[in-house]
């Protein structure tokens, strides 16, 4: 299905966008999330992206969020998911300036994500759009397999569900630099539970 396109608005200022200066080059991790007009990386394109920037313990130094005006209509049904409305992204700024923010953050990073192959899926597809090769990562931890792995027992691996089996408060569900940042929380304290897991995940993930 093609997406309705939506042309944008007035350039909206960076107003109500959390700092966008990270630290350079401090962090060993990075965690992501992307808040999106649909499930699908081919056709939907990126509304939100979350960044929180980790160090070697998977412990937070940084957090961030940038909304995007994705030029295509959102649909009612998405909206009621994460709040993201034609009004609230109309004129915030393209993809193509916040894939360019973006790049040297995840630039041979390990990247955190909760089901984190559909974060990247979408940012792959997002940087092809702009004819821009997808930068290259070290590695990737996925808390999503690794709360599987780890937590058996649970029924559900939603992230939330996963929260609150470790103690781990959410405020905020599917608001990207939330998720992102309890994505990498639950890295953290399961990483303390099954060490190992860290190193084959990233081998798994480098020979890929």
């Amino acid at each position: 299905m093609i997406k309705q396109k939506r042309s944008r608005g007035k350039k909206k200022a960076l107003v109500g966008q959390t700092s966008l200066f990270p630290p350079t080059d401090a962090h060993y991790c990075v965690a992501i999330d992307v808040e999106t007009t649909g499930l699908k990386a081919d056709i939907d394109r990126v509304l939100q992206l979350g960044v929180v920037l980790g160090d070697h313990n998977f412990t937070s130094i940084w957090e961030g969020a940038i909304t995007i005006d994705p030029e295509v209509v959102v649909p009612e049904n998405v909206v009621e998911i994460h709040g993201l409305s034609n009004e609230i992204v109309d004129g915030c700024v393209s993809f193509d300036v916040a894939g360019r923010w973006l790049a040297p953050l995840i630039t041979n990073k390990v990247v955190v994500g909760h089901n984190v192959r559909f974060d990247l899926d979408f940012l792959t597809f997002e940087y092809k759009r702009l004819a821009i090769s997808m930068p290259d990562i070290a590695g990737t931890v996925d808390s999503l397999s690794m709360s599987k792995f780890l937590l058996p027992h649970l029924k559900s691996h939603k992230l939330e569900r996963v929260c609150s089996e470790l103690k781990i408060e959410i405020t905020r569900s599917h608001d990207a630099c939330y998720d992102a940042a309890a994505s990498l929380r639950i890295v953290k304290a399961l990483a303390e539970a099954g060490p190992g897991y860290i190193k084959e995940a990233l081998t798994i993930s480098k020979s890929h």
